[in-house]
């Protein structure tokens, strides 16, 4: 081959491979930013979507094997061609590929590159994952809200029906007759109040001065009891049941009814916690200003004749009450007490009871009964007006009056009602009622009315129209 021709073949063959290179050259910036472009567009969206990403690094593709200063393509072996392009440096490649290969080669990189991106995104989270993780977060928290509400209000159902919420409540309304009650001690000692009799009074009545809120379904508390003593009653109403059905049982305080002793209190008290309470409040100077005067325990026994009940309630009485109770004339009811003057019961105690009681020890204790004659127990409902005379036995208030004067009548409340409620006296102090028994704990305009007359003492001479001249 002359000169000429090899110079000529040369330039053809360096054209050749100059072509080529730029061929090359160019496929591969375009793969490269092909999959630059992807690895943006991804980004993109895993950034709308909250997420942090970190840049992939601008090292060659993973198709790419890079030798010495020459970048090569897999071999076949490999799943690509022979062959090499220009590196960064500017060496001359070796080999000469054809450029259909060439063309399949960078059909399979752009491939293995977009999939080695799908793998890599399969790591990271979704947008539509990333909602439904912050729907199943607040969902959680919703349901968190839910239960410490719900925790909440079973805190306070509970703090409201707890003694120390019902108790103190009850507490609290009896401590507002301490600043309005100016009780006289010197009242019952003048002479001419000396002279009357007992039935010639009204006379302060607690009606179950032990019981919190409401009547049934309630607590029982001696801190309440001594409260109501200490705001001027001198005569309470005590509900007595047996501790058990057994021949074991002791006398203990509550509300309910007497058939299968249920006992409606949600706890209960012993008649000689009762009976402590009251020894040691009623004849203090350090508890109540009207010490000296009487005072009325009204036993409603509801111990079905438990004979051994009976018999412990004697021993109670006589344990806290030996040097107050009266003399053996009045015992065993021997003397209307109605008839007594007030002077011979001074400082002392009165035991007036329901049936019940016969052949007992208590028996001998027993200054009165209201199952017996001359004291008359009636309901609220016979003189109030605002019940219909289908519902209660109605009483004339003129007869009502007419039998006072001679003799003493006890008023009570509702006793099977389950919320505590007063009535208006009004009626029953015109028709001269003696014990006109009132709930304490409960602080309304009934009984505003009632503290009102009893401001200055417990026992409050009757108008001369509704006693006895006799």
């Amino acid at each position: 081959m002359t000169g000429e021709s090899y110079r000529s073949t040369t330039t053809s063959s360096d054209s050749l491979n100059s072509e080529l290179d730029k061929f090359l050259s160019g496929k591969y910036k375009e793969a490269v930013n092909t999959n630059t472009t992807l690895r943006n567009i991804k980004s993109s969206k895993m950034n709308s979507s909250g997420q942090s990403i970190t840049r992939a690094s601008n090292r060659a593709p993973a198709h790419m094997i890079r030798s010495g200063n020459t970048t090569r393509y897999p071999g076949p072996g490999m799943g690509g061609i022979t062959g090499a392009m220009p590196a960064t440096t500017g060496t001359t490649t070796t080999g000469a590929p054809t450029t259909n290969t060439t063309k399949t080669s960078l059909t399979n990189t752009s491939k293995g590159t977009d999939s080695g991106i799908n793998n890599k995104t399969k790591i990271l989270e979704s947008p539509t994952d990333v909602l439904v993780k912050k729907e199943t977060t607040g969902f959680t928290s919703s349901k968190a809200i839910v239960v410490l509400v719900g925790l909440y209000v079973l805190v306070m159902v509970g703090y409201l029906l707890s003694s120390s919420y019902r108790v103190g409540t009850a507490f609290n309304e009896l401590s507002k007759y301490k600043d309005y009650l100016i009780i006289d001690n010197s009242y019952l000692k003048k002479r001419e109040i000396q002279e009357k009799k007992l039935r010639d009074f009204y006379i302060a009545t607690s009606f179950r001065p032990y019981l919190a809120i409401n009547q049934l379904l309630d607590y029982t508390s001696d801190r309440l009891l001594q409260k109501t003593l200490m705001s001027g009653a001198r005569c309470i109403y005590v509900d007595v049941f047996n501790s058990t059905l057994g021949t074991n049982s002791y006398p203990v305080v509550s509300s309910g009814f007497e058939k299968g002793n249920w006992r409606l209190t949600l706890n209960k008290m012993s008649f000689d916690k009762l009976c402590q309470i009251v020894s040691k409040t009623v004849f203090s100077s350090g508890y109540v200003n009207n010490y000296d005067a009487p005072f009325i325990l009204m036993l409603n026994l509801k111990t079905s004749r438990n004979y051994v009940c009976l018999n412990r309630i004697q021993k109670v009485i006589y344990k806290y009450f030996k040097n107050r109770l009266l003399q053996s004339k009045y015992s065993y009811q021997k003397a209307d007490m109605g008839n007594v003057k007030i002077k011979e019961l001074m400082g002392k105690i009165i035991i007036m009871t329901s049936g019940g009681y016969e052949n007992s020890s208590l028996e001998e204790l027993i200054n009165f009964s209201w199952d017996g004659d001359n004291l008359t127990k009636i309901s609220f409902t016979s003189l109030e007006t605002e019940t219909s005379a289908r519902k209660a036995i109605k009483l004339n208030i003129d007869d009502v009056r007419n039998y006072n004067k001679s003799a003493m009548t006890l008023v009570v409340p509702s006793e099977t009602a389950f919320f505590t409620s007063n009535y208006n006296p009004d009626n029953f102090f015109v028709s001269g009622c003696q014990f006109i028994a009132m709930n304490y704990q409960k602080v309304d305009s009934n009984i505003n009315k009632y503290i009102t007359k009893f401001r200055s003492s417990s026992f409050v001479a009757k108008p001369s129209n509704l006693i006895s001249l006799e």
